[in-house]
């Protein structure tokens, strides 16, 4: 049986590659990177696993980008199919303020659905400093993305946030950024090792395979308890990890509790009450029909930590301070062409009404 979540990755663009760079050193799967320019070759990638199409680039314009793709498709698709033909689940990586990796998903993706792949894609919002076309250029790009929402799964990740975290040392904040988005997905992968020390079950595999690849948005929440205290919980703020998003609409849940290991023995049974109070809050946050409970010993959390996964979000879920703060001020220039194009933001309008999780 294949115990990976993916059994290739797929970095488009640059912003793509680094991710899909992260993913493969950590999840030991092989990764390919493509780009529209050769400046943008990346050095964790051997030649033989990166495609470069010398067209100079996208100039940050998604409509160029794809206009580039479509005069090389027969070569981007059969480097592709060389790589993945025997495949069944794909991490796609992508940035969404460029031209390059919004040029590349749309022919990858239809590609990759035809074949009947399992396909989860992350996909990297702005920084606020890096402004127009940037911000545009990802609002554009996800409304298409959400067109596919019933088929694929999507983490939006918001550099916003993670700078918070990863962004004191501005020399490596990518690599920081990019190896702690893998590494929240690793926390529940560890639930079906065979050889952990559980505190309170392990994970099916299959069963966490369910919960990621339920199509839909999908976000990761976590909150630090000092103790296993069940008149805690009720109180818990759960803070998001990678995107600020309304957890309402959630179809399914997956949460770790990581037990420092002075619990092993003496409040086992508090565990068990802590991890029962913790599901139940889950359903009250969620519709969630479907919830993974698992948990283990970690000697090397001091307090107790409970991480959520939860999958089969809707579209109107994708809120993000960063997004709202952008709509408000594509109000200010809407006006203004993307592209050749006049875009309509409507949706995005109406969702800085919706309150925020």
């Amino acid at each position: 049986m294949n115990n990976k979540l993916f059994d290739y990755a797929i970095g488009l663009g640059q912003g793509g590659g680094r991710i899909s760079s992260a993913f493969s050193k950590e999840f030991d799967i092989d990764a390919i990177y493509l780009n529209l320019s050769e400046v943008d070759r990346l050095k964790d990638f051997q030649n033989g696993d990166t495609l470069i199409i010398p067209a100079g680039g996208s100039g940050r314009d998604p409509e160029k980008g794809e206009q580039v793709v479509g005069e090389n498709k027969n070569r981007i698709l059969g480097f592709l199919d060389d790589k993945i033909r025997d495949s069944e689940s794909i991490l796609l990586s992508m940035g969404l303020s460029g031209g390059s990796g919004a040029g590349l998903l749309f022919t990858i993706l239809t590609q990759l659905m035809e074949q009947g792949k399992r396909i989860f894609l992350i996909a990297a919002l702005p920084l606020k400093n890096e402004a127009l076309p940037a911000e545009s250029n990802a609002l554009v790009t996800l409304e298409r993305i959400e067109r596919y929402l019933d088929e694929i799964t999507v983490l939006l990740v918001d550099n916003n946030l993670l700078v918070g975290t990863y962004g004191k040392d501005r020399n490596n904040y990518w690599g920081k950024a990019n190896r702690g988005i893998a590494t929240v997905m690793q926390d529940f992968v560890q639930l079906t090792d065979p050889m952990r020390n559980y505190a309170y079950g392990s994970l099916d595999f299959e069963e966490l395979k369910r919960v990621l690849f339920s199509s839909g948005y999908i976000d990761f929440k976590v909150a630090v308890f000092d103790g296993i205290y069940s008149e805690a919980v009720e109180e818990a703020k759960f803070e998001s990890l990678l995107c600020e998003m309304d957890v309402v609409t959630a179809q399914n849940c997956c949460f770790n509790v990581k037990v420092p290991s002075r619990y092993i023995h003496p409040e086992y049974r508090e565990a068990s009450d802590f991890v029962d109070e913790i599901a139940e809050k889950v359903k009250k946050m969620t519709h969630s029909s479907f919830i993974l409970k698992g948990g283990c010993f970690d000697e090397e959390e001091p307090d107790v930590k409970v991480s959520l996964l939860l999958s089969g979000l809707s579209s109107s879920s994708a809120v993000s301070k960063t997004m709202v703060q952008t709509v408000r001020d594509i109000k200010k220039y809407e006006k203004k062409k993307v592209g050749s194009k006049k875009t309509d933001f409507s949706r995005f309008k109406r969702l800085t009404k919706t309150k925020l999780y």
